[in-house]
């Protein structure tokens, strides 16, 4: 087997050899073999979340701080690299409990997280519940014990199913620092709201009626997703509800302009067919989400808390197929998952036309 490596810069245009050759390379088979072996549905998504989180893992995060002049004029002494210093500094100094009882007053103090459980839940003795949580705005992999002393009289009020994995949660509590797991003790259980459900299930009829997609103008992936479907002599209603900038156009909208243009747009959908009941068993009609490729950052709409809690709770399925394979998003995890589909389904748009092509 032989590498062959080459580097193209953005800028510079492909000369027709470099084209000649890049054409060439996609009619070639895929060969399998013991070092890269052929994966399952599974499987592929197991790489995905893996790479999903080394991605979050190898990515900086960036902060602003007040420190005091004298500081910030002794730290400028290490040269350049001062803030790479400082910052390998707070990382040590973070984990120092001795060091951060200097700097807090109090070692206890009221805060909100909103989070996904990560961890089962298991109860104690004492009848102490517990469960680990991940902050949503946390890039790295913390997990945050959360005890909650009010178990039985939040089981009496509500449901066990609340803490279910995958389950995004708000929790009020009181955080205590110096044990050696983050901690929230919860005395109330009106402090414990259910963000998101995550493993809502629907079941679509065998005939689908009437199906909406949300789109951008003028995208290829529109003509992919109505070919594979098929539109042509059939007994549904496709309908296609446009939302200009999906795609994060640079300095055309803002990811706020956008999202309000999502949330106008399933608000339209759901109104539309306010006449259909939402059945119990069974759905006839299905709001898809679609759009093209683009750079990572462009995604981070998907992965908007409110969007994703609407697209949870609409009372129609709505089914979210965005980018390509590798572009998972919190839109894809929290959507309601039909049945008979599976994670694959929704890799891709035209996967999404696949899937629904065996209910028409």
């Amino acid at each position: 087997m032989t590498i062959i490596r080459k580097v193209i810069y953005e800028n510079e245009p492909l000369t027709p050899e470099k084209i000649e050759e890049i054409e060439r390379a996609s009619k070639m088979p895929i060969t399998f073999d013991e070092d890269c072996p052929e994966l399952d549905a599974e499987q592929l998504q197991k790489l995905t979340a893996i790479a999903k989180q080394q991605r979050a893992e190898r990515k900086e995060s960036f902060m602003t701080i007040k420190v005091h002049p004298v500081t910030l004029k002794k730290a400028k002494l290490f040269g350049k690299s001062y803030t790479d210093i400082m910052g390998r500094l707070l990382d040590m100094t973070i984990n120092n409990s001795e060091i951060l009882k200097q700097c807090i007053e109090e070692q206890e103090y009221d805060v909100t997280i909103e989070g996904e459980i990560v961890e089962e839940p298991y109860g104690d003795k004492n009848n102490i519940l517990s469960f680990g949580m991940k902050p949503i705005n946390s890039d790295e992999n913390i997990h945050i014990f959360v005890t909650t002393v009010c178990k039985e009289l939040y089981l009496k009020q509500k449901s066990f199913a609340s803490f279910k994995l995958g389950n995004r949660l708000k929790v009020k509590g009181v955080w205590d620092f110096w044990k050696q797991s983050l901690q929230i003790k919860v005395t109330n259980p009106e402090n414990i709201e259910v963000v998101i459900k995550h493993d809502r299930k629907v079941k679509l009829c065998d005939k689908l009626k009437k199906i909406y997609y949300i789109t951008t103008e003028n995208s290829l992936v529109n003509d992919d997703f109505t070919y594979t479907l098929g539109v042509e002599n059939k007994p549904y209603v496709l309908e296609k509800i446009i939302v200009d900038g999906i795609s994060l156009k640079q300095g055309k909208y803002t990811e706020e302009d956008i999202l309000g243009f999502l949330m106008n747009a399933l608000d339209e959908c759901v109104k539309d067919c306010s006449e259909i009941e939402a059945q119990e068993d069974s759905f006839d009609t299905v709001i898809c989400i679609i759009r093209g490729g683009g750079d990572e950052e462009s995604f981070n709409i998907f992965n908007d808390l409110s969007l994703c809690e609407k697209i949870n709770s609409t009372k129609f399925p709505v089914l979210v197929a965005v980018g390509h394979a590798c572009n998972i998003t919190l839109a894809n995890e929290y959507m309601a998952m039909p049945e008979d589909a599976t994670y694959i389904d929704f890799l891709t748009p035209t996967s999404l036309a696949n899937y629904l092509k065996r209910h028409l």
